[in-house]
């Protein structure tokens, strides 16, 4: 007999189109306004130069750092669960939600407390010297902003509520670029100051957020306390191997800071800034496919996701690299000016780290997180050693070209540890 063709009457059919709507939606959506915010970067780094830039960078990287490294893993814990119970026991995701969303406000207080009790140290942790304090609290006070912002977005995300997600989205990122803007036509344009911008907007977004949240999300209640253990338990495994995540993948530019000084980091965070623009793409990806594994693996349809995604993003990412290989001198003195003369080769390198990210380990790094903590701690520690025992052994000698070398060399090594434990991980002999 025949075999019946799929229609969108069949509720396999009708899924796989509603998610290809969503992503088409999501990504559109995202393209449009990180477009914004990279013109506005862009602008910040013609007009700070290489060591204010750098400056401006360390600050942000390090918000980045933390948030990952914490915030990453009650994220997954969200994803992990709530999609299950959204729509049928809508209390017990509303309980994984709130207790994910205190335990986001404790460490982001903490943060706060730590910068503000000892600014110095934190001053010389992230800007490699002692000299701004100021800004070390504000890089903390911008933690906590993420953190809270996160929190919103991800009940957005894991609901299917995109446009509320990307309305959000939008006042966070055109509110940047807005603000980036502004200053620079009021002729105040400096690293503290877009510093300070960086780490106001969170807050006006996540404001912004409450207005759009249902109600019965709002209403005030402590967490639950078995949702908090069982969150702990998860977290324990997936906050070491977030912590060594976020690490390995932004050690570079505090190496290059402390080993050559914010000058050279400046070039190389002229290089990272375009080099991460494929990594977007990765949040978009995250954003509508992430809520999806969990239940994809449950079901043993995981092969079958990843199948879809890799037949898209191959051949473009293959393009994609091509193309910025080849037009990286023409880019980078277009964009940057030529104060980021020496940024093309690092952009080289890097461009085609991220695009390989892109392309290959958002689904299987998700999948790992979800039911293999352990495993995917091991990974990203070997990849933290890695980073940290080829930089100190390279940067010296070949500073920021150095540096992107030793990202390219490490995401590969580890991207392909990933893939092939996510095989194992859903192969039939495994299941069974």
């Amino acid at each position: 007999m025949a075999e019946t063709p799929a229609t969108l009457n069949d509720p396999a059919a009708r899924s796989t189109s509603q998610t290809g709507r969503a992503l088409l939606f999501v990504t559109g959506g995202r393209i449009t306004l990180q477009g914004a915010w990279f013109v506005a970067t862009m602008l910040l780094a013609r007009v700070l130069g290489p060591p204010a830039f750098a400056t401006y960078t360390l600050a942000t990287k390090a918000i980045q750092i933390f948030t990952d490294c914490f915030g990453d893993p009650l994220d997954m814990a969200v994803m992990r669960e709530a999609p299950l119970h959204l729509r049928n026991d809508r209390q017990i995701a509303l309980d994984v939600i709130r207790s994910a969303f205190w335990m986001r406000i404790v460490m982001g207080l903490l943060s706060i407390a730590f910068a503000a009790a000892w600014p110095w140290i934190a001053a010389t942790v992230i800007f490699g010297s002692a000299d701004h304090p100021r800004l070390a609290v504000a890089t903390a006070v911008g933690i906590l902003g993420d953190l809270l912002l996160r929190s919103a977005l991800g009940y957005f995300q894991v609901s299917g509520r995109f446009r509320s997600f990307l309305i959000v989205d939008a006042v966070w990122q055109l509110g940047r670029a807005a603000g980036i803007a502004a200053l620079f036509a009021l002729r105040v344009l400096t690293a503290r100051t877009s510093v300070e911008l960086y780490v106001t907007m969170p807050y006006i977004a996540f404001a912004a957020a409450i207005l759009l949240l249902p109600s019965d999300v709002l209403i005030p209640a402590l967490p639950s306390r078995s949702k908090v253990a069982q969150i702990f338990h998860y977290g324990k495994w997936m906050t070491a191997a977030t912590t060594m995540t976020a690490l390995y993948e932004r050690l570079d530019i505090f190496l290059l800071t402390w080993l050559r000084g914010r000058p050279v980091a400046g070039i190389y965070a002229g290089a990272l800034a375009l080099a991460m623009i494929p990594d977007f793409l990765n949040s978009c990806i995250q954003t509508v496919l992430g809520p999806k594994v969990a239940p994809a693996q449950a079901d043993g349809q995981f092969p079958q996701l990843q199948r879809r995604y890799l037949a898209i993003a191959i051949p473009v990412g293959t393009v994609a690299a091509a193309v910025a290989v080849l037009a990286a001198g023409p880019i980078l003195r277009t964009i940057l000016s030529a104060q980021f003369a020496g940024s093309v080769t690092p952009f080289q390198i890097l461009i085609l780290s991220t695009i390989f990210n892109v392309v290959f380990t958002p689904l299987p790094m998700a999948l790992l997180s979800f039911v293999a903590p352990r495993k995917m701690t091991m990974l990203t520690t070997i990849g933290l050693i890695l980073v940290a025992g080829g930089g100190l052994a390279v940067i010296p000698r070949f500073g920021a070209t150095g540096a992107a070398a030793v990202m390219l060399a490490v995401r590969l090594i580890v991207g392909i540890a990933v893939m092939a434990e996510a095989r194992r991980l859903t192969s039939p002999a495994t299941r069974q």
